[in-house]
């Protein structure tokens, strides 16, 4: 029977509502502020889910960070793999170390920095939005390595769509990954949709 996932604090959103977005910058004067804020809702998510391994059962750990737009990165590739990066492969590492999957949460366009998430040892992707990432290059890309939770649309198909379109995309989502809501409100005719599509045969996702 899997055990749930536990949420860890995320770095970036963190550091931000902590420092305000005009005090959150990459220039060399605000670099060593920006590091130290980072450095401590680290220090602190370690300690976390040090004590939370000693005390419970679970399988893994839910990372959310959002590093993305729909049209772009939050920061460039290079600040995030200096700022977050080393950061993240500590919290990575210590679930790793303890047997335990890991599942990462950012919204948006991240593509350039998914090979950095795959050698820091991620295992779960999520949620995919479709606005932002095309779920089937990402499965060409590296699907060897992740597994994709998501690719549904909650801005549009979840909202807005019948309960047949959603069985389709669905569907077809399943033949290549996992599908999930996400976080937005959808329609309670979807989640019956949804109920469906697990139930279809196998042969009917090829």
């Amino acid at each position: 029977h899997p055990l749930p996932l536990v949420p860890d604090e995320p770095l970036f959103l963190l550091a931000i509502a902590a420092l305000g977005r005009s005090r959150f910058r990459y220039r060399s004067e605000l670099a060593p502020l920006t590091t130290a804020r980072l450095r401590g809702i680290a220090d602190h998510a370690l300690a976390t889910t040090t004590i939370l391994l000693d005390r419970f059962e679970f399988d893994g750990i839910a990372v959310g960070d959002d590093y993305g737009t729909q049209r772009g990165m939050l920061m460039s590739p290079a600040h995030w793999r200096r700022f977050i990066k080393p950061l993240l492969a500590n919290i990575y590492s210590l679930a790793k170390r303890n047997g335990r999957t890991i599942l990462h949460h950012t919204c948006g366009y991240v593509v350039p920095i998914i090979g950095d998430l795959i050698e820091l040892g991620l295992d779960i992707l999520h949620p995919i939005q479709p606005e932002a990432m095309d779920i089937l290059h990402l499965k060409r890309e590296f699907g060897r390595h992740l597994t994709f939770c998501g690719g549904v649309s909650t801005q549009g198909l979840l909202v807005n769509g019948t309960p047949a379109e959603f069985s389709v995309d669905s569907a077809k989502g399943l033949a290549h990954g996992t599908v999930t809501f996400g976080t937005q409100p959808v329609k309670v005719e979807a989640v019956a949709a949804e109920d469906g599509v697990n139930k279809l045969p196998e042969q009917a996702l090829g």
